[in-house]
Protein backbone atom coordinates (compact mmCIF):
# COMPACT_ATOMS: atom_id res chain seq x y z
CA UNK A 1 0.00 0.00 0.00
CA UNK A 2 2.99 2.32 0.35
CA UNK A 3 3.15 2.49 -3.45
CA UNK A 4 -0.35 3.86 -3.99
CA UNK A 5 -0.39 5.80 -7.22
CA UNK A 6 -2.20 8.74 -5.61
CA UNK A 7 0.63 9.11 -3.07
CA UNK A 8 3.63 9.41 -5.33
CA UNK A 9 1.93 10.82 -8.46
CA UNK A 10 2.09 14.37 -7.14
CA UNK A 11 5.87 14.47 -7.55
CA UNK A 12 7.01 11.85 -10.05
CA UNK A 13 7.70 12.61 -13.70
CA UNK A 14 7.30 9.14 -15.19
CA UNK A 15 4.97 6.15 -14.79
CA UNK A 16 6.47 3.03 -13.12
CA UNK A 17 6.78 0.01 -15.35
CA UNK A 18 4.14 -1.99 -13.48
CA UNK A 19 1.54 0.65 -14.36
CA UNK A 20 2.23 0.34 -18.08
CA UNK A 21 0.13 -2.27 -19.89
CA UNK A 22 1.87 -4.70 -22.25
CA UNK A 23 1.03 -3.89 -25.86
CA UNK A 24 -1.19 -6.96 -26.27
CA UNK A 25 -3.38 -5.82 -23.35
CA UNK A 26 -3.69 -2.15 -24.22
CA UNK A 27 -7.06 -0.74 -25.37
CA UNK A 28 -5.81 -0.42 -28.93
CA UNK A 29 -6.81 2.06 -31.59
CA UNK A 30 -6.69 5.82 -31.14
CA UNK A 31 -7.09 6.72 -27.47
CA UNK A 32 -8.03 10.26 -28.53
CA UNK A 33 -11.37 9.02 -29.81
CA UNK A 34 -13.79 11.33 -31.66
CA UNK A 35 -16.67 12.68 -29.62
CA UNK A 36 -19.97 10.86 -29.71
CA UNK A 37 -22.74 13.28 -30.73
CA UNK A 38 -25.62 10.94 -29.96
CA UNK A 39 -25.66 10.81 -26.13
CA UNK A 40 -29.25 11.66 -25.10
CA UNK A 41 -29.67 14.41 -22.49
CA UNK A 42 -32.73 14.05 -20.27
CA UNK A 43 -33.94 17.10 -18.32
CA UNK A 44 -35.63 15.88 -15.16
CA UNK A 45 -36.92 19.36 -14.32
CA UNK A 46 -39.42 18.88 -17.14
CA UNK A 47 -40.99 16.04 -15.19
CA UNK A 48 -43.09 18.74 -13.54
CA UNK A 49 -44.66 19.93 -16.78
CA UNK A 50 -44.50 16.69 -18.73
CA UNK A 51 -46.37 13.49 -18.15
CA UNK A 52 -44.03 11.14 -16.26
CA UNK A 53 -44.71 8.58 -18.95
CA UNK A 54 -42.93 10.81 -21.46
CA UNK A 55 -39.82 11.02 -19.28
CA UNK A 56 -39.89 7.24 -18.85
CA UNK A 57 -40.19 6.84 -22.61
CA UNK A 58 -37.15 9.08 -23.13
CA UNK A 59 -35.13 6.98 -20.69
CA UNK A 60 -36.29 3.73 -22.25
CA UNK A 61 -35.44 4.94 -25.76
CA UNK A 62 -31.97 6.03 -24.64
CA UNK A 63 -31.32 2.64 -23.10
CA UNK A 64 -32.74 0.80 -26.09
CA UNK A 65 -30.71 2.75 -28.65
CA UNK A 66 -27.45 3.34 -26.79
CA UNK A 67 -27.54 2.16 -23.19
CA UNK A 68 -26.29 5.52 -21.93
CA UNK A 69 -27.65 9.01 -21.28
CA UNK A 70 -26.91 12.15 -19.31
CA UNK A 71 -29.30 13.62 -16.73
CA UNK A 72 -29.49 17.34 -15.96
CA UNK A 73 -31.58 19.23 -13.39
CA UNK A 74 -31.71 16.04 -11.35
CA UNK A 75 -32.21 17.70 -7.99
CA UNK A 76 -28.72 17.14 -6.55
CA UNK A 77 -27.19 20.55 -5.86
CA UNK A 78 -24.02 21.62 -7.62
CA UNK A 79 -22.58 22.51 -4.22
CA UNK A 80 -23.07 18.98 -2.93
CA UNK A 81 -21.53 17.47 -6.06
CA UNK A 82 -18.50 19.77 -5.80
CA UNK A 83 -18.08 18.96 -2.11
CA UNK A 84 -18.20 15.23 -2.85
CA UNK A 85 -15.53 15.54 -5.55
CA UNK A 86 -13.31 17.66 -3.30
CA UNK A 87 -13.69 15.07 -0.55
CA UNK A 88 -12.46 12.35 -2.90
CA UNK A 89 -9.47 14.44 -3.93
CA UNK A 90 -8.65 15.19 -0.28
CA UNK A 91 -8.82 11.48 0.51
CA UNK A 92 -6.37 10.53 -2.21
CA UNK A 93 -3.99 13.25 -1.03
CA UNK A 94 -3.82 11.66 2.43
CA UNK A 95 -0.65 9.85 3.51
CA UNK A 96 -0.49 6.23 2.32
CA UNK A 97 -0.59 4.86 5.87
CA UNK A 98 -3.91 6.64 6.52
CA UNK A 99 -5.44 5.36 3.31
CA UNK A 100 -4.14 1.87 4.04
CA UNK A 101 -6.47 1.70 7.06
CA UNK A 102 -9.37 1.48 4.58
CA UNK A 103 -7.76 -1.01 2.20
CA UNK A 104 -9.71 -4.24 1.76
CA UNK A 105 -10.33 -6.91 -0.84
CA UNK A 106 -13.69 -7.73 0.78
CA UNK A 107 -16.26 -6.62 -1.79
CA UNK A 108 -19.08 -6.79 0.78
CA UNK A 109 -17.71 -3.94 2.90
CA UNK A 110 -19.66 -0.69 2.71
CA UNK A 111 -16.53 1.46 2.47
CA UNK A 112 -13.15 0.28 1.32
CA UNK A 113 -10.14 1.34 -0.68
CA UNK A 114 -8.72 -0.90 -3.35
CA UNK A 115 -6.26 -0.28 -6.12
CA UNK A 116 -6.21 -1.73 -9.59
CA UNK A 117 -8.24 -4.72 -10.81
CA UNK A 118 -9.62 -5.95 -7.48
CA UNK A 119 -6.25 -7.28 -6.25
CA UNK A 120 -3.26 -4.96 -5.98
CA UNK A 121 -0.77 -7.58 -4.83
CA UNK A 122 -1.46 -10.28 -7.43
CA UNK A 123 -2.27 -8.22 -10.54
CA UNK A 124 1.26 -7.41 -11.62
CA UNK A 125 -0.17 -4.79 -14.00
CA UNK A 126 -2.16 -2.11 -12.21
CA UNK A 127 -5.08 -0.05 -13.38
CA UNK A 128 -4.77 3.69 -12.90
CA UNK A 129 -7.74 4.43 -10.67
CA UNK A 130 -7.18 7.88 -9.20
CA UNK A 131 -6.55 10.03 -12.12
CA UNK A 132 -13.27 16.05 -14.34
CA UNK A 133 -11.71 15.87 -17.67
CA UNK A 134 -12.72 14.08 -20.81
CA UNK A 135 -11.97 10.38 -20.44
CA UNK A 136 -15.11 8.23 -20.68
CA UNK A 137 -15.48 6.38 -23.99
CA UNK A 138 -18.13 4.04 -25.38
CA UNK A 139 -17.87 1.43 -28.10
CA UNK A 140 -20.39 2.23 -30.85
CA UNK A 141 -20.61 1.20 -34.50
CA UNK A 142 -17.25 -0.56 -34.38
CA UNK A 143 -15.23 2.27 -32.84
CA UNK A 144 -14.51 3.97 -29.54
CA UNK A 145 -16.17 7.38 -29.11
CA UNK A 146 -15.59 9.94 -26.39
CA UNK A 147 -18.32 11.13 -24.03
CA UNK A 148 -18.02 14.85 -23.28
CA UNK A 149 -19.56 15.32 -19.82
CA UNK A 150 -21.99 18.16 -19.19
CA UNK A 151 -20.96 20.06 -16.03
CA UNK A 152 -22.85 18.77 -12.99
CA UNK A 153 -24.79 16.23 -15.03
CA UNK A 154 -24.92 12.55 -14.21
CA UNK A 155 -23.75 10.16 -16.91
CA UNK A 156 -25.81 6.99 -16.58
CA UNK A 157 -25.30 3.65 -18.27
CA UNK A 158 -27.21 0.48 -17.56
CA UNK A 159 -25.35 -2.70 -16.71
CA UNK A 160 -25.39 -6.19 -18.13
CA UNK A 161 -28.02 -7.28 -15.61
CA UNK A 162 -30.68 -4.97 -17.09
CA UNK A 163 -29.85 -6.18 -20.59
CA UNK A 164 -30.48 -9.72 -19.38
CA UNK A 165 -33.66 -8.89 -17.43
CA UNK A 166 -35.06 -6.98 -20.43
CA UNK A 167 -34.18 -9.96 -22.66
CA UNK A 168 -32.01 -7.75 -24.83
CA UNK A 169 -34.46 -4.87 -25.22
CA UNK A 170 -32.15 -2.58 -23.27
CA UNK A 171 -28.50 -2.26 -24.20
CA UNK A 172 -25.48 -2.52 -21.94
CA UNK A 173 -22.87 -0.41 -23.67
CA UNK A 174 -19.19 -1.35 -23.62
CA UNK A 175 -17.29 1.52 -22.09
CA UNK A 176 -13.88 2.40 -20.73
CA UNK A 177 -12.05 5.33 -19.17
CA UNK A 178 -8.70 6.53 -20.44
CA UNK A 179 -6.24 8.84 -18.74
CA UNK A 180 -5.41 12.31 -19.98
CA UNK A 181 -1.76 12.93 -20.78
CA UNK A 182 -1.87 16.60 -19.78
CA UNK A 183 -4.46 17.04 -17.03
CA UNK A 184 -5.23 14.94 -13.96
CA UNK A 185 -8.80 13.70 -13.90
CA UNK A 186 -11.04 12.24 -11.22
CA UNK A 187 -14.16 10.17 -11.79
CA UNK A 188 -16.71 9.43 -9.10
CA UNK A 189 -18.52 6.27 -10.11
CA UNK A 190 -21.43 4.74 -8.21
CA UNK A 191 -23.03 1.35 -8.78
CA UNK A 192 -26.40 -0.21 -8.06
CA UNK A 193 -25.91 -3.95 -7.91
CA UNK A 194 -27.98 -6.91 -6.73
CA UNK A 195 -26.93 -9.15 -3.87
CA UNK A 196 -24.36 -11.80 -4.75
CA UNK A 197 -26.87 -14.64 -4.52
CA UNK A 198 -29.52 -12.93 -6.67
CA UNK A 199 -30.67 -14.90 -9.71
CA UNK A 200 -30.43 -12.82 -12.89
CA UNK A 201 -32.61 -13.95 -15.77
CA UNK A 202 -34.94 -12.54 -18.45
CA UNK A 203 -38.32 -11.35 -17.18
CA UNK A 204 -40.80 -14.04 -18.18
CA UNK A 205 -43.31 -11.50 -19.49
CA UNK A 206 -40.72 -10.48 -22.09
CA UNK A 207 -40.16 -14.00 -23.40
CA UNK A 208 -42.45 -15.54 -26.00
CA UNK A 209 -42.45 -17.74 -29.07
CA UNK A 210 -41.78 -14.69 -31.22
CA UNK A 211 -39.20 -13.28 -28.78
CA UNK A 212 -37.31 -16.30 -27.38
CA UNK A 213 -35.12 -16.16 -24.30
CA UNK A 214 -31.70 -14.74 -25.16
CA UNK A 215 -29.83 -15.37 -21.91
CA UNK A 216 -29.57 -18.20 -19.43
CA UNK A 217 -30.08 -17.69 -15.71
CA UNK A 218 -27.11 -17.09 -13.44
CA UNK A 219 -26.22 -15.92 -9.95
CA UNK A 220 -24.82 -12.41 -9.75
CA UNK A 221 -21.73 -13.70 -7.94
CA UNK A 222 -21.01 -16.01 -10.87
CA UNK A 223 -21.28 -13.11 -13.29
CA UNK A 224 -19.08 -10.89 -11.14
CA UNK A 225 -16.36 -13.52 -10.99
CA UNK A 226 -16.52 -13.93 -14.79
CA UNK A 227 -16.34 -10.18 -15.27
CA UNK A 228 -13.30 -9.81 -13.02
CA UNK A 229 -11.56 -12.73 -14.73
CA UNK A 230 -12.03 -10.99 -18.10
CA UNK A 231 -10.60 -7.65 -16.96
CA UNK A 232 -7.10 -8.72 -17.95
CA UNK A 233 -7.92 -10.40 -21.23
CA UNK A 234 -6.37 -9.01 -24.43
CA UNK A 235 -8.23 -6.54 -26.59
CA UNK A 236 -10.94 -8.05 -28.71
CA UNK A 237 -12.12 -10.48 -26.05
CA UNK A 238 -15.90 -10.69 -25.80
CA UNK A 239 -17.54 -8.94 -22.83
CA UNK A 240 -18.44 -11.07 -19.82
CA UNK A 241 -22.08 -11.16 -20.88
CA UNK A 242 -21.21 -13.29 -23.89
CA UNK A 243 -20.75 -16.25 -21.54
CA UNK A 244 -24.45 -16.21 -20.66
CA UNK A 245 -26.00 -15.86 -24.10
CA UNK A 246 -28.08 -18.78 -25.38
Amino acid sequence: MSTLLSTWSRNVQSVPANYVFPEDKRPGGDIAAPECKDIPVIDLSRSYDLDHVEIIQQIMKANHDLGMFQVINHGVSEELMDEAMNLFKDFFNMPAEDKAMHYSEDGTKGFRLYTSGMNYIKDGINLWKDTDMYGLQIFKDGQWLGVEPIPHAFVINIGDQLEVISNGKLKSTRHRVVTNTNVARTSLATFISPSLESIIEPERALVSASEPQLFKSFRFKEYRDTYIANLREPKGTSPALEAYKL
